[in-house]
């Protein structure tokens, strides 16, 4: 707490807090509890021995941000659903809307790209 007393700007506040506290006291863990490729790799579709443990949503690629166009939406929204968290009917219908607007936008963009 000290530390993000004294450096309330640092950019990532509690990872920088974290690797102060730590100062070299940690080991490396099996990537598959800390899995970042989520933008990359369908989570659905990897075999149950290459399935990770605990997902970490780094980076803008939110499953649950529409425009992102996340592989993983579904596979996320299957697991919120099952919490106080899920979503209305109104939000799926608003995030279908969206996440069309942002594949039609996607390949407008990749059709300009391949006239020219």
């Amino acid at each position: 707490m000290a530390f993000l007393e004294q450096n309330p700007r640092t950019p990532f506040g509690d990872q920088d807090a974290l690797n102060v506290a730590l100062d070299g006291r940690w080991k490396i863990l099996d990537p598959r509890w800390n899995f970042q490729r989520h933008a990359l790799v369908s989570l659905a579709s990897l075999p149950p021995p290459e399935r990770p443990y605990i997902v970490h949503f780094v980076m803008a690629e939110k499953p649950w941000i529409a425009r992102m166009l996340s592989p993983n939406a579904a596979f996320y929204d299957g697991f919120r659903a099952r919490t106080l968290f899920r979503r209305s009917l109104r939000e799926k219908l608003g995030d279908l809307r969206i996440g069309l607007m942002a594949r039609a936008k996607a390949l407008a963009r990749a059709l300009l790209r391949g006239a020219s």
